[in-house]
């Protein structure tokens, strides 16, 4: 599985030799946190572009929760377009100076969220199953444009909690669980300031679980494509 990520609005930052510092150390972040399911590590490439090949889909979820963690304080809201097809050149150690439909199809998912918006689009040459898989990456989205500021700070704060799922030796479904237990809710509350109670209540007005929900369904169908032949 392609992925090409496109960061919209750095372009704009004072600071663009610190900006690619920034972006460089993403990409040594993004390969350690998914080395599981990486085949060709994360790159940067054209502009602002970065591509990484997957042959699982299990780590997606981390990928948002990293770039989400990161990226949120700068004010650059990242897009992801998803391809599942095969290569047509070599297997290389970093996902640049490769070919085939796999490539092709996350370029046409990047081009589709240029030009009708989103953070998040697959194509994998079967329609019935992208114009579900797409359905549940804008009810992410649905989700995520009502939050407040105060909302998006927990949900950032709650992202770096969950990436901590790698020191652990968690998957992240197993991270997020405990995140959302009474203990680790003391710790979001108290890095946010607030009860763990506000946390709880934060999370049911944020339909946090709907969301998660809606990325492990994704990562399900995403994982059924890439083991059909």
């Amino acid at each position: 599985m392609a992925v090409i990520g496109d960061m919209v609005g750095s372009r704009q930052l004072a600071d663009r030799a610190l900006w690619q510092n920034r972006l460089e150390e993403l990409m040594r972040e993004l390969n350690a946190v998914c080395y599981r399911c990486i085949a060709a590590g994360a790159v940067l490439t054209l502009g602002d572009e970065f591509q990484v090949l997957l042959h699982s889909a299990a780590c997606l979820p981390e990928i948002l929760a990293l770039l989400d963690s990161r990226m949120s304080a700068e004010r650059i809201k990242i897009r992801l377009g998803l391809g599942i097809g095969p290569l047509s050149t070599a297997l290389k150690p970093l996902a640049v100076g490769m070919d085939g439909p796999a490539f092709h199809l996350a370029r046409r998912s990047i081009d589709r969220l240029k030009k009708e918006g989103g953070s998040l689009y697959v194509h994998t040459g079967d329609q019935t199953a992208d114009t579900l898989w797409n359905a549940l990456a804008r009810l992410r989205d649905v989700i995520r444009e009502d939050w407040t500021t105060r909302q998006r700070q927990i949900y950032q704060t709650f992202q770096a909690l969950r990436l901590t799922a790698q020191a652990d030796d968690l998957t992240l479904e197993e991270n997020s669980c405990r995140v959302a237990k009474s203990g680790s809710q003391k710790e979001l509350a108290a890095q946010m300031g607030i009860t763990p109670s506000g946390v709880s209540k934060a999370f049911t007005r944020m339909h946090l679980d709907a969301l998660m929900q809606a990325e492990a369904a994704l990562v399900v169908g995403l994982e059924h494509r890439l083991s059909c032949p």
